[in-house]
């Protein structure tokens, strides 16, 4: 018998549109027993060779028949072809099917294939029937490949959220998924606090309560008695994931970084002697290594140790699976930005911005693509700024949930300072230690995301709670000892105040929330107490130079021109450490120039004002008004003034309750 000349064409055609598929790295499957209007299934892969966990369907025409009806342009250059049906049978069901269709007309002559995605869109009524445009620059090759994969990424559904609060756990994702989850999303597997603490919690459970600052629970699980495996997790446990626990507590509880640093050390892989071929990665690890490396990363970033922050991320290699490669990627970007290399993190951030677009139901791939959008935009010129596309990718699941925590966080904090207030205490007095909890957990979440506006927005609002309490208890602690007529004052409570608000201060600088720092700078500088400003200072003098401080070039600034010799009296200041004496080739930073304009502003460093400083409503004035002093209270040093001149610095005014002349508080 002798076969159909039609018959050798389309076998000939599918054969070499499966090589051109094949070319891209994706997996085509032939539909030889029920063809019903689909010739090939196509499993996606990325450049990686990953599979992506999608497929495409293709219905290949070949053959010069089908190029018959082209179009062209004004200048008369071929745009592409018409293909039409009579029938709207095919056309319905390639529209209306679960999976994306890619029309494929391939060239004999050229040996090329066109491809068209098949939409409701793309698809028009000839009047007798339908007809699709294959464009003639759409060809199945390397070029297109960034195409083709969002028509594949067409095809998934993004999550349904509503309703997922009561029913959150381990189980509410694939299980390679439930430790990035727990890290960036844990609404989504800490249980409801109103479901009941004798249930046994899986250690991603565990996990994802420790990212939402939710310690306390954890002892309630362990005092049921429901979780023998919680109460012993440490670094001996058998599970890996009660071992990666235990470590996570420790750094984000105990702010002990180590036992995760060697967690992270001890999971990625070795590396291998040269010449030697890399075994092949067991999947099962792939989420571990992932989780670890850059948890480690994130601690070791915020202590600014950014060279093994660098070294731990390259460590965990390139064969992780896609998303945790999408992770891993958007937090080399943080620290090689940080180290001031721009080209690389951004060619990074980008990286991972396409691996995470073929995964639109998985939140946390959205939250790590809105963090690589976000830092795009931040590192890009203002020509080259998209912000509609921006605002659209950072609008995600993830950001909903960390601006409601933080939400609930300042509630608590409103509440707590209505009540001090309706006792006639300070506010600063009560503070909310799961209200600051809250802002830690947004802190955190946002961080292991990658999206550092968010992160340090979080932190500024936690600093700025931790600066008022600090200040009001060193306040209360130095009135209470001025009325202590022992001979050997307490200084002990005084200096854990002091060192509280230097370790806060220094939190801000390593973030860049310079407004939140000068405003704390001059409150303290003015009312005390200074010591925590000076330290800061000398921090930020010797701390590593990174990006988020906006190392600024050498030129005339406050920071780098030697300030005059610093008063000493009865504020008792110290000459202040010179950003200038800093050895070549670092350079100031911005922080340190905001540190010390801030000090300028108040008198402290430039000396005598030469000029009027300008008050409230733009009237001029050269006094300060006394920060939390009690209505009807007057100055301590002139009685009959409630306001005194900036070089006198009065702080009687601030103690309560109010003490004589004798006894001046000395800073710590």
């Amino acid at each position: 018998m002798r076969g159909s000349e039609q018959e050798q064409t389309g076998g000939a055609g599918v054969s070499r549109v499966i090589a051109d598929f094949t070319d891209l790295g994706w997996g085509p499957s032939e539909n030889s027993r029920h063809d019903l209007g689909i010739d090939l299934f196509l499993q996606v892969r990325d450049e990686r060779r990953f599979d992506r966990i999608i497929l495409l369907a293709a219905q290949v025409k070949s053959g010069p028949s089908y190029f018959g009806a082209p179009t062209s342009d004004d200048q008369g250059a071929c745009t592409g072809w018409w293909y039409a049906e009579s029938d709207a049978r095919h056309f319905e069901d390639w529209v209306q099917h679960a999976l994306p269709h890619l029309l494929v007309m391939h060239d004999d002559a050229t040996r090329t294939s066109y491809w068209a995605h098949v939409t409701k869109e793309a698809v028009q009524s000839t009047g007798d029937g339908f007809k699709i445009h294959v464009p003639i620059h759409q060809k199945v090759e390397l070029s297109n490949r960034d195409t083709l994969l969002e028509v594949a990424a067409s095809a998934k559904q993004q999550p349904v959220l509503q309703g997922t609060s009561f029913a959150a756990g381990a189980r509410a994702v694939a299980p390679g998924r439930a430790l990035r989850h727990a890290l960036l999303t844990p609404r989504l597997i800490a249980p409801h606090r109103n479901t009941s603490y004798e249930r046994t919690l899986a250690p991603e459970e565990a996990i994802a309560l420790v990212t939402q600052g939710r310690a306390q629970d954890l002892e309630w699980y362990i005092k049921k008695g429901s979780n023998p495996q919680l109460a012993g997790a440490d670094s001996r446990s058998r599970l890996w994931e009660w071992r990666f626990f235990s470590a996570y507590y420790s750094a984000a509880v105990d702010a002990d970084i180590q036992p995760l640093l060697n967690l992270a050390t001890a999971t990625c892989p070795a590396p291998l002697p040269t010449g030697k071929r890399p075994k092949k990665r067991k999947t099962e690890q792939a989420h571990r290594i992932a989780a670890s490396v850059v948890t480690a990363a994130v601690f070791l970033t915020a202590a600014e140790r950014l060279a093994e922050a660098e070294a731990l991320l390259e460590a965990a290699g390139e064969d992780l699976l896609p998303i945790d490669q999408a992770w891993a990627y958007m937090h080399r970007a943080i620290v090689m930005s940080e180290r001031g290399d721009l080209g690389t993190s951004r060619r990074l951030a980008a990286a991972a911005q396409r691996t995470v677009a073929l995964d639109l139901d998985d939140v946390t791939a959205a939250a790590i693509g809105a963090s690589a959008a976000d830092f795009l935009f931040r590192t890009s010129g203002l020509e080259a700024k998209d912000l509609g596309a921006t605002m659209t990718a950072v609008d995600t699941a993830a950001s909903w949930w960390r601006s409601q925590t933080v939400a609930w966080a300042l509630e608590e904090h409103e509440e707590k300072a209505f009540r001090a207030w309706g006792e006639c205490e300070d506010p600063g007095t009560w503070p909310s230690n799961e209200a600051q909890d809250r802002l830690l957990s947004a802190w955190l979440s946002a961080s292991l995301a990658g999206t550092r506006g968010p992160a340090a927005a979080a932190l500024a609002q936690h600093a700025r709670h931790e600066v008022i309490q600090h200040e009001a208890a060193w306040r209360g602690d130095a009135a209470a000892e001025l009325s202590v007529q022992d001979s050997q004052p307490r200084q002990i409570p005084l200096v854990a105040h002091a060192r509280g608000l230097e370790d806060t201060l220094d939190e801000l600088r390593r973030f860049g929330c310079t407004k939140t720092l000068q405003t704390a700078v001059q409150r303290l500088w003015a009312a005390g107490p200074a010591s925590p400003v000076q330290a800061a200072i000398q921090r930020s003098v010797t701390a590593p130079w990174t990006h988020n401080q906006r190392i600024v070039e050498a030129g005339p600034s406050a920071a780098r021109r030697r300030p005059p010799p610093a008063r000493t009296g009865r504020s008792g200041r110290t000459p202040l450490p010179d950003p200038a004496r800093r050895p070549r080739p670092l350079r100031a930073t911005r922080t340190t120039d905001v540190l010390h304009r801030s000090l300028r502003a108040q008198g402290s460093l430039a000396g005598p004002a030469r000029s009027q400083r300008r008050g409230p409503r733009g009237s001029s004035r050269r006094a300060h008004a006394h920060p939390a002093r009690p209505a009807g209270r007057a100055c301590g040093n002139r009685p009959d003034q409630t306001r005194c001149a900036p070089e006198a610095f009065c702080r009687r005014s601030l103690l309560q309750p109010a003490t004589r002349g004798r006894n001046r508080p000395q800073q710590p």
